[in-house]
C-alpha cells in the first residue's frame, strides 16, 4: 500500500507553504480529486477486521469506532479547522485500545 500511495500521490507532487490558524502546512497546487487509495485500503481493512472480531467475540465497541472515524471523516462538517477529523480518529485510537486491552485481560475471547 505504501508503494501505491508513492507511485499515485506523491510522485511529481507540487506543494505550496500554506500559513493557518498561525500554523504552517503543506498543501498541493493541484485540487485534490479524492481521498488517497492508501486511506481507503486501510479504512476498508479496519471495517472487515472490526466486524470479523465483532462476529467472534460480541464485542462492538472497535465497529462502532471505525464506523464513526469514517462517517465523521466522509461528512463535511462547517468548521473552519481540520481538527475535527482528528477527534474522530481519537476516538478510533480510544476504542483501539480498549479493545485491546480488553483481549488482553481476557474479558473477552475469541470463539
Amino acid at each position: 500500500m505504501i508503494g501505491l500511495e508513492l507511485v499515485v500521490e506523491t510522485i511529481g507532487l507540487k506543494l505550496i507553504p500554506i500559513q493557518e490558524f498561525g500554523v504552517l502546512r503543506y498543501g498541493t497546487i493541484e485540487e485534490v480529486s479524492g481521498p488517497p487509495l492508501m486511506i481507503l485500503f486501510v479504512t476498508l481493512i479496519l471495517i472487515l477486521c472490526s466486524v470479523v472480531l465483532w462476529v467472534k467475540t460480541k464485542w462492538v465497541l472497535f465497529f462502532i469506532g471505525v464506523f464513526i472515524m469514517t462517517i465523521g471523516s466522509a461528512i463535511p462538517i462547517n468548521v473552519e479547522s481540520g481538527a475535527v477529523t482528528n477527534a474522530f480518529e481519537l476516538f478510533l485510537i480510544f476504542t483501539l485500545i480498549w479493545t485491546k486491552r480488553k483481549l488482553i485481560q481476557n474479558k473477552i475471547s475469541v470463539k
